[in-house]
């Protein structure tokens, strides 16, 4: 019986349960890069899969459903755009982060605010945002990317982010250290994030006042829920 249901199911190009469980358990077994399994599945399989797999990130223990997030990446932006606006609410943040990317891929106005947001929420995604905030070109995350020169682990996206902003000046970086020749090549250290951290104190902050205030009065109104986004490692 479970055999004819699977062949009416390829037949009709629907999936199963047993399908996407399949894939799953493949995933699962496949080397990952990141979080990213290294496995191939077929467009047409994956096109069939994108119901199931969304249940799986809902509903399935956390090393399925970061498996399931990330085939569902594989699939275009456009065709999932409700599914990975949801996706900002979820409590695992590797699903958060994937739906980041994936919005910022589209740059639609709407999700702006919602994605901003991720900035007091998730500070784990820190990198992330200072990455892709840039996409939507919108003033307002100019605040938010000056406070994330702050950031260890985000203040180099963060300066190359403000440098292609509309009203952001584009900084030569400082040389830190002379010139060294290592083999064919003369390479030279320097730091691209102080030059942005000047800026904001000498004018930057002056220029975008308006978006400053905003982003001051928006910011304190946010609910921060940062204990209900879990960035452990997978325990289901």
């Amino acid at each position: 019986m479970r055999l004819a249901l699977a062949l009416v199911a390829a037949l009709c190009g629907t999936a199963g349960a047993d399908e996407v469980d399949t894939v799953l358990a493949a995933a699962a077994k496949a080397p990952h890069n990141g979080t990213n399994p290294q496995l191939e599945v077929p467009d047409a399989q994956l096109q069939r899969l994108l119901g199931p797999l969304q249940d799986a990130v809902a509903h399935g223990g956390c090393a399925h459903r970061r498996d399931a997030t990330s085939l569902l990446t594989r699939a275009k932006p456009a065709d999932l755009h409700a599914f990975w606006r949801a996706q900002l609410a979820h409590v695992d943040l590797v699903v958060r982060f994937y739906a980041v990317a994936n919005l910022a891929s589209l740059a639609d106005a709407k999700d702006f605010e919602a994605v901003l947001r991720q900035v007091v929420v998730a500070p784990a995604l820190a990198n992330v945002l200072a990455s892709r905030l840039r996409d939507w070109q919108d003033r307002r995350a100019v605040p938010a990317l000056a406070e994330l020169l702050a950031t260890p682990a985000a203040a180099a996206n963060a300066a190359l982010s403000l440098s292609q902003l509309p009203g952001c000046p584009r900084l030569d970086p400082d040389v830190v250290a002379p010139a060294t020749h290592e083999g064919d090549h003369w390479t030279q250290r320097t730091d691209a994030i102080t030059p942005y951290r000047r800026w904001w104190q000498a004018r930057g902050a002056r220029d975008f006042a308006h978006e400053l205030r905003w982003w001051t009065a928006w910011k304190a109104k946010l609910v921060a829920d940062k204990d209900l986004v879990g960035d452990g490692p997978c325990k289901n």
